[in-house]
Parts: structure tokens; sequence; C-alpha cells
């Protein structure tokens, strides 16, 4: 089996002039980002419509300035991500309007931290390293 580790790039060949690509479009909705917690899913549909930073690029996994539980993707992603086994998630649909107005469909993919019901630990083995 294969595990993958997903991060955010900084590198500005790839995402443009800043690390934070989003800004949240409506900071005064009732049920925008700011609403949702990490550890639980929302009982109601998240108000998630951003704009696209001017000098950031359009790119498959965005990162936002506000805390979102988990990674804005677009469908491409949200298709590959489909097709493995995730911890616990939900997929909440979300817009990021580029530097023209044009409207992109993307995704926030939640996933539920500290949830290692994926793991058989008498299989797994543990190797201790050095931070970074």
């Amino acid at each position: 089996m294969k595990y993958y580790r997903l991060d955010n790039s900084v590198d500005a060949k790839e995402i443009g002039r800043h690390t934070i690509q989003l800004d949240f479009a409506d900071k005064k909705s009732q049920d925008s980002c700011w609403s949702l917690v990490d550890e639980e899913f929302p009982n109601f549909k998240p108000d998630l419509r951003f704009d696209l930073e001017k000098g950031s690029k359009l790119t498959d996994v965005a990162s936002s300035g506000v805390d979102v539980p988990g990674f804005m993707i677009n469908e491409r992603v949200k298709n590959i991500f489909e097709q493995c086994k995730l911890p616990d998630h939900r997929y909440y649909e979300a817009t990021v309007t580029d530097h023209k107005g044009v409207v992109h469909p993307y995704y926030c993919l939640h996933i539920m931290p500290n949830d290692y019901s994926m793991i058989d630990f008498d299989k797994t083995i543990f190797k201790k390293r050095r931070s970074l």
C-alpha cells in the first residue's frame, strides 16, 4: 500500500507571488469558513466563496488565508482523491473568482484529523526521525 503526504506549495513559479492564493470573498456570511471546525463536520452547508489574490496563479490545490479545515481543490484533484481510500472526510462546494471575474468551481476537502481507523497498528513499523 502506498501513502502520500499532502502540502501546499510555496514555490512562486507554481503559485505566484503570494503563498496565500485565496482571499475569503464574503466575510459576513453566517455559514462561512469561520464557522467550520477541524474536529467536526458542520450541520449546515458551508458558504465558501474566494477571490484569487492579486499576483497569485490558479492551481489545482490552493491555499487560503483563512482557517479552512482541509484543502481547497478543483474537480481534477477531487476525481483523483475519489479513487483513493481516505480517512473520514467530506467535500464542500466552493468557488474561486479569478482576476478576470471568471468563477471556477472548487471543493474544500475536510479530512477528519486524528482518524487512525485505517491504520493496522499490528503490521505498522514506526521510525523516529529528527524534526526539520
